[in-house]
């Protein structure tokens, strides 16, 4: 049982440790308009390959239109669309978020 949990936490270290910069992504933060009026919310579209994301929630200190962020998401497996659009976005959870510095 011990080998079990000294691998368990080695492997979780070595996760943890692999967790860093390279793991963020350039994205800008687009407005479609009022979520509960013909719109989608906020989106954000990646620099590398230009695909919108829907994130499941966007805190309010990123709410404004063309601002460029550095995120970490992971996919929910859901594909979502707006009530009056028929493109489809995949819908994200944010892991991290911050201001992208220049």
């Amino acid at each position: 049982m011990k080998k079990f949990l000294y691998s368990f936490a080695i492997l979780g270290t070595l996760v943890l440790a692999s967790c860093g910069k390279d793991d963020l992504r350039t994205a800008t933060v687009i407005e479609t308009g009022d979520i509960t009026f013909e719109g989608c919310g906020y989106l954000l579209q990646l620099e590398e390959d230009g695909q919108l994301i829907k994130p499941s929630h966007l805190p309010g200190a990123y709410q404004h239109p063309g601002i460029k962020v550095e995120i970490n998401y992971n996919h929910t497996g859901i594909v979502d669309t707006c009530e009056y659009s028929p493109k489809l976005f995949d819908l994200v959870n944010l892991n991290e978020i911050h201001l992208k510095q220049d």
